[in-house]
Formats: structure tokens, sequence, C-alpha cells
């Protein structure tokens, strides 16, 4: 057993979304490979959070140009609001040196960043490549297509990253690579000429604690079905389609057997589509939840849905996966994707769910699955979560050994 894993994510910063339950996965998912695992967040990460996981606060927030926050009992440094690219790398390179001396790192120890943000990413690589390879610990970045793109001047950082991931790779120093989905671990491997695995969630203890609510209760058929869109809250994520998506259901459903919970919009972004959220409220059956759900929330979404939806825009989501599949898959949900995304083809290799062609064929699979019995769709998604649970443990294990 080696001894120290730092699990590090400087854009974990809000009490919500994706960066939390990750940090919180992979920190849980390491405890059998390493006596001491330190999880490092964001300093604007709110101080009640951190102290509900464990994590340590040690990342200034490089990214106030891209992600809108508002961080508590925190003011910002002048350098990480300025668009200086000098500036932002050497406030990067001087938190990593903190953290460094702080925890007095050595060859025995890891670093792993779960979602790989350019900052980070280049504030350690830059420090590494002053120390001879020998010395240095093992560093593991897992690529899931966001923030390694960004930079304070408006161009793709991920070049440059790989550019000089390339150089410590000949230089022998020791790093592992992964991406979310195996699309983009192949454009990594070819761009880089070098493996990279594919490791989406481990498994965790929230989708242990699933498995007795699917199973709860004997009917054949639900009276109720209810379809979630969870992580709605972006255009991107296909909030502007779910109208037509609703509209369509109610006219074949209008007895409401079939419900809708979304979440809207954040209030910078709603001010410019009120007219159509407000035609979405007005189909009948259909709950708007607020923008932003604590994770005890989204556990209590994800306990209430019978099928979600995920027509993401296919551009945007080319290389990328989807935390929202993830955590429906290790809950025993199953998904409709529209075709293009990345992270289609892990919905069709696992068998969780369904990949349509246009929003217009989203209707009718929702259909599909409303008149599923619950014994069949129980032994689909048991069958899914056993291939998923599987691959994605083993995934790790195989990234994570040196």
């Amino acid at each position: 057993m080696r001894e120290r894993a730092f699990i590090c994510d400087p854009v974990c910063a809000l009490p919500y979304g994706h960066n939390v339950v990750g940090l919180k996965y992979f920190s849980e998912a390491s405890k059998p490979f390493y006596n001491t695992i330190i999880p490092i967040a964001s300093t604007c990460l709110p101080e009640d959070i951190a102290l509900k996981y464990g994590f340590e606060r040690g990342f200034e927030f490089y990214y106030y140009n891209h992600i809108n926050i508002d961080p508590i009992n925190k003011i910002p440094s002048a350098h990480s609001l300025s668009s200086d690219y000098d500036l932002m790398i050497e406030l990067a390179i001087q938190d990593m040196s903190t953290i460094y001396e702080k925890y007095v790192i050595s060859e025995n120890d890891a670093l792993f960043f779960p979602c790989v943000d350019y900052y980070g990413a280049m504030a350690i690589l830059e420090l590494l490549y002053r120390i001879s390879p020998p010395k240095t610990p093992f560093v593991y970045f897992r690529f899931i297509g966001v923030m390694e793109n960004a930079t304070s001047i408006g161009l793709s950082g991920l070049p440059k990253l790989l550019k000089d991931i390339k150089k410590m790779l000949a230089a022998g120093y020791k790093i592992k690579l992964c991406a979310e989905t195996p699309r983009y671990a192949d454009s990594l491997a070819s761009d880089l000429a070098t493996f990279v695995n594919v490791v989406p969630y481990p498994t965790h203890t929230d989708m242990i604690k699933k498995l007795t609510i699917i199973e709860g209760g004997g009917e054949e058929y639900k009276d109720i079905f209810t379809v979630v869109c969870p992580g709605s809250a972006r255009c991107d994520k296909g909030y502007l389609d779910l109208f037509d998506i609703f509209s369509t259901i109610r006219k074949i459903d209008p007895r409401q057997s079939i419900k809708f919970v979304v979440q809207g919009l954040p209030v910078a972004d709603s001010l410019q589509h009120t007219s159509y959220t407000n035609q979405l409220y007005a189909i009948p059956g259909v709950k708007i939840l607020h923008s932003t759900l604590s994770e005890e929330e989204m556990n209590e979404l994800y306990s209430l849905s019978d099928l979600v939806l995920l027509p993401y825009d296919t551009a945007i989501y080319a290389f990328r996966g989807s935390a929202v599949f993830m955590e429906c898959i290790s809950r025993g949900i199953p998904v409709i994707a529209l075709a293009g995304s990345a992270f289609c083809d892990q919905i069709i290799y696992y068998g969780a769910g369904s990949v349509v062609p246009e929003i217009g064929s989203f209707a009718n699979e929702i259909l599909q699955y409303r008149y599923v019995s619950k014994p069949t769709l129980i032994t689909k998604m048991y069958q899914a979560r056993h291939r998923y649970s599987i691959d994605a443990d083993y995934a790790f294990i195989q990234w994570m050994t040196p």
C-alpha cells in the first residue's frame, strides 16, 4: 500500500454540481490503495461543505471568466480576477507549491486530478519539471472534456497542455492518463502517442442505496411514471428542446400518467427565456425545480425517477461524458439520449437506455418505456449496472496501478 493520495480539484468551488460528488467518489475509491486520502478543493468552496465531506481547501479559483460563482467569505485575489495568462499560471504554481511544501509530498505519494483543469494541470507539470523524475510522485490526469480547455485568454488550453504532458512523459515523469469516454480516450491517445485508459465514475455508496428503492413495491406497472431531467438547467443540456418533447407527450397522455420534473435555468439565463419557461411551466404535469440542488436534493430527485432524458448538444458533447448518465446507471435508472454525444456509445454498450436520432423521437421512446413492465425494466437495469460496475472498478484499478 502506498502512502498518500492527494485528490485535487481546483474547480470544486460550488456546493452543487458534479465536482463535489466527483471528488467524493474518487476519494472513496482510492481508500483501499493508500494509507491516507487527502481531497483538496478550491478555497472558494463553502467551509461547511468542505467539513461535511472532509475536503481540504487549497486552490484559488482560476476560472471567474468561465464560471459565475459568488464565494462565501472569500475575497478573490487580484491575480485570480486577472485575464493575464502569466499571472494565472503564477497563481496556480504558488498554490501547488504551497500544497507540495505543506504536506512534504514525495515519490511515495500520488496526485490525482479526477477532472483535469488547465491551470491546475499546468501548475503541477511546471512544479515537477523542476525536480528529477525519480523524486516526483505519480500524477494521474482524468480528462472529461471541460476545464482542460479553459484559459483566461479565450483560446483552448488543451494543445499546450498535451504538448507539455508529452514532453514530461518523454523525460520519464510518472504520469498516467485516462478519459471519461472511449471517444475522448482515443483522441488523446492519438495526440499523445501513448495509452489512455477509459475511467468512468467508480462504484460508490450512493449506487448501493438505490437497489432497495428500485425493487420497492410489487406493482407490474406504475400508475404515475416520472420522467426527470437532472442538471437540465443549461441550454447545452437541451433545456430549450423540452417543450416540444413534453407537449407531444401531453397530447398523447392527457390523463397525466406521465409526469415531468426538470431544473429551471439560472436567473441570469432565465431572463432571456422567460416566455419559453412560462410555456414549459404551463404544460400540465410539469414541475420545474430550482436551478441549483444540493447533493441530498439530487439524490431525492434520482429516487423519484423512472426515466431520465439527456437531449444534450451533440457538438459540445462530442467527446464528453455525462455525470448524470453515470449517476443513473449506478442507480438503475434508464436514460434516453440524443445521438452524437460521446457518452451515447457507453449507453449502448452497457444497455443502459436508448439513443434516438432526433428530438422528435424522444416522445415515442418515452412511451415505449412507460409500458415496459417493472420486473422487465429492473432485470434490464440490473444487467446494465452489473456490467458498468465491473467495468468501472476494473478500469479505475488499472489506471491507478503504477
